[in-house]
């Protein structure tokens, strides 16, 4: 056989192998099962829109063909009533986003991530590996959720002659020099406060522990006890922080606690805390603010009181992607596949330009330089956060918001504020009000 024969030949295998191997993966992936995954997620909970869910979703399924992903949003109020019922029957989303392991994991409602992802959660996530595991065993993938920084209307601090370079995560070293900040640029008509220089937080929500939670850790506080079995806020951390609170108020009068909550995107506030879910309040009805943002300092990091610089505690409350126990073997199976790769670096840059929280540390490293200055110090924060287990969380939240504007609008004192929560809430642990 001639050299052109020969190499006629080797084409024509070359060609007949390369058709082979196409039609074997076709046959392989249309064989392959057909796998359907249901994810059910609280609407208009974070920055991140249900069209980019979507836009996400199905990128996965073009590079999944096997895969279905059937997206089931329910409005925030009505989201953990739907998800506990559904749980209860058998019949809950495959994938669902919550807060709160233990009280999950206790009702034998969440599947354990196999070996192989739970390794990945453990490795990957810093300190949001404690939120994400129970006794050892991780049971979801951190994202979205809530990290609280100090926003600053630029324009206001300029005029009171404070220059923060943009991007400046600690230009208030302690508390004092935060509530100096507050002093310049608080204005008033005679008694009336008519730009307030801080907003000291006061209504009933929840929005007023995840506020005073950043001084509160920056103070060196825990809210539980050794064994997280109890509330513990008979504490100094506790006293101290709410003290801040108090004078800011009473003292420098800088805040009136009367006054409603939004007055930074009404532009008459200074200084707010707020995670990243604010940023898409701030720009859909207050476009023309110009804000910065840094990091809510400890009391005195000189004298080594409360967290050191490095060791900043701020509030952060993540949520996990969880997977539900009653799903198929084929569904979970698929579900943390899927949960690994939403994490991952692929889809880190569209999350965190929406403002997402993301705690897969490689991911925020590839979002970093792509995003604004403001989206940038919120994921350079996550390093220095404090690493918690947010068991009995929600009482906090619901009982302590109404003790704490007691104190701060004079109807009870420091102590007995504080007391009055600590028993209430600790009751209802005894209670079991915390089941699902």
């Amino acid at each position: 056989m001639d050299c052109k024969h020969k190499k006629s030949l080797v084409v024509l295998i070359t060609v007949v192998l390369i058709m082979t191997v196409t039609f074997f993966s076709a046959v392989s992936i249309y064989a392959q099962e057909k796998v359907s995954i249901r994810v059910g997620r609280p609407t208009h909970f974070t920055m991140v829109p249900d069209a980019l869910v979507l836009e996400i979703f199905k990128k996965y399924q073009s590079q999944h063909p096997y895969v279905t992903i059937k997206y089931e949003p329910t409005p925030f109020r009505e989201y953990f009533q739907k998800i506990g019922l559904s749980l209860s029957a058998g019949n809950a989303p495959d994938i669902f986003l919550q807060n709160e392991i233990w009280r999950y994991v206790q009702n034998g409602y969440l599947a354990p991530a196999p070996e192989k992802y739970d390794s990945d959660i453990k490795n990957n996530f810093g300190v949001a590996v404690v939120p994400a595991t129970w006794k050892g065993k991780a049971y979801g993938y951190p994202l979205e959720g809530g990290l609280r920084l100090t926003l600053y209307n630029i324009d206001m601090f300029e005029e009171a002659g404070i220059h923060i370079k943009p991007g400046e995560h600690l230009p208030a070293k302690d508390w004092q020099e935060y509530r100096d900040f507050a002093l310049k640029t608080t204005k008033r008509n005679g008694d009336r406060i008519i730009q307030e220089g801080f907003k000291v937080p006061s209504e009933t929500t929840g929005n007023v522990v995840c506020s005073l939670a950043s001084f509160f850790w920056g103070a060196g506080g825990e809210f539980y006890s050794p064994e997280q079995d109890r509330i513990c806020l008979d504490q100094p951390a506790t006293y101290k922080a709410l003290q801040l609170w108090d004078d800011m108020v009473k003292k420098d009068k800088i805040s009136d606690a009367r006054y409603e909550l939004d007055t930074f995107a009404k532009n008459r506030c200074a200084m707010f805390i707020a995670g990243q879910y604010y940023l898409g309040h701030l720009k859909q009805n207050a476009p023309f603010i110009n804000y910065g943002v840094f990091f809510t300092p400890p009391p005195k990091v000189e004298a080594g009181e409360g967290m050191k610089a490095g060791e900043l505690a701020y509030d952060n409350q993540p949520w996990m992607y969880c997977v539900s126990a009653d799903s198929s073997p084929s569904a979970k199976e698929e579900s943390w596949k899927f949960l690994q790769w939403l994490t991952g670096d692929e889809n880190a840059v569209q999350l965190a330009k929406v403002g997402a929280s993301l705690y897969r540390v490689g991911a925020i490293e590839v979002a970093k330089p792509k995003v604004n200055v403001v989206l940038r110090t919120y994921l350079e924060a996550q390093k220095y956060v404090h690493p918690r287990t947010p068991k009995y969380w929600r009482f906090l939240v619901t009982r302590f918001p109404p003790e704490i504007q007691n104190f701060l609008l004079g109807k009870k004192s420091i102590f007995d504020a504080v007391l009055t929560a600590q028993q209430q809430i600790n009751e209802d642990i005894e209670t079991g009000r915390g089941r699902l």
